[in-house]
């Protein structure tokens, strides 16, 4: 009897189911992004993302630059001229939501449901990088 010189097989690794095209998926609203606009969207700011809250309840933003924040702060913190309301939470998350949605598949992105804004700015401010400390810290590397 021969010995054969086998070489142990390799694993093969699972490979990850094929993305849909973002734009394909969209498509099926009216005046959604096409595949150009979004790479258009990827140059411009790095990075786009894109939340769903339900099957027609969709958006595509990009993160709040270090200008942008430092300006909604600064409306935040300054005293309202008089006769003017002072900018609340609610304000605050509603313009953090209406400068980083490039595109939304509702008529208005104040139709959306009650949680949504506040939803997606906490989702915009971490990816951001604003974050708690303690999350912040998983992302130091000791050299």
């Amino acid at each position: 009897m021969s010995e054969e010189n086998l070489a142990p097989e390799k694993p093969v690794e699972p490979q990850a189911p094929a993305q849909p095209d973002l734009a394909s998926v969209l498509k099926v609203f009216p005046g959604s992004p096409t595949k150009d606009q979004l790479e258009l969207w990827k140059q411009q700011h790095g990075e786009i993302f894109c939340s769903g809250f339900s099957e027609t309840e969709l958006f595509v933003w990009r993160p709040l630059s270090r200008r942008e924040y430092v300006d909604l702060q600064k409306k935040l913190r300054t005293p309202p001229q008089e006769g003017q309301q002072p900018m609340t939470e609610f304000d605050y998350e509603e313009q953090v939501v209406s400068i980083c949605t490039l595109w939304c598949s509702l008529a208005s992105v104040l139709n959306s449901k009650g949680g949504s804004i506040s939803t997606l700015s906490e989702q915009v401010m971490q990816n951001s990088n604003f974050m708690p400390p303690q999350l912040a810290a998983a992302y130091v590397i000791k050299l």
